[in-house]
């Protein structure tokens, strides 16, 4: 933190620049998938997961927050209208499109988990979710094929947080935009994993 500056450190732009790689992230998917007016729901307020609604009620005005401690609500900057009950969030009855894992309060995505979810996607921003026990992963990512669930849940969709810290800390310039990008470049790679797309030409405009 001492080799970046303290006005930065106030506007919190790490965070912000992750969210601009998770957009570019979510947004590539959507287009690769061909989703409109996707239910997108982002479980745990974070100062990224509040940066990251923002950024993508600007494509749908169906995304929501949602976290296990009810007064998070109110010190966002975020409208009533947007936030669901964790319960509510969670319920196999909201069929959903992506369900982002934002925040450590978020379950561990194991079978359980995914058993009891229906969306098309689950990503997840900065952390790991999956279980580290290789058997349980394995055993998880068969239920996530079996379900038709795309994941993304290494939690490499915050590059652009770690984009931005070291040209900070070097004294070099990472604009948003070429943060968007970086999280573009990223999902089109899962895409190719998956066979979903053939060619790097997916464009998130």
């Amino acid at each position: 933190k001492a080799l970046i500056a303290e006005d930065a450190l106030r506007e919190n732009i790490a965070a912000k620049s992750a969210a601009h790689s998770c957009f570019g992230s979510i947004v590539t998917l959507t287009k690769a998938k061909q989703w409109t007016n996707s239910r997108i729901v982002l479980l745990g307020v974070t100062p990224l997961s509040c940066k990251l609604y923002h950024l993508l009620s600007r494509e749908t005005d169906t995304v929501f927050l949602s976290d296990p401690d009810p007064t998070k609500y109110e010190s966002s900057k975020i409208p009533p209208r947007a936030f669901l009950p964790w319960n509510k969030a969670r319920a196999a009855e909201n069929n959903w499109d992506i369900i982002v894992f934002c925040s450590p309060a978020c379950p561990a995505l194991d079978e359980e988990t995914i058993s009891s979810i229906r969306c098309k996607a689950v990503i997840s921003l900065s952390d790991d979710f999956l279980p580290i026990e290789q058997e349980k992963r394995y055993r998880t990512l068969m239920e996530v094929e079996k379900k038709g669930i795309f994941e993304v849940a290494d939690g490499m969709s915050d590059l652009g947080e770690i984009a931005k810290v070291f040209s900070l800390s070097e004294g070099s310039t990472v604009s948003f935009n070429d943060e968007f990008e970086l999280g573009c470049q990223v999902m089109q790679k899962k895409l190719h994993l998956h066979g979903i797309i053939t060619s790097d030409d997916v464009t998130a405009k």
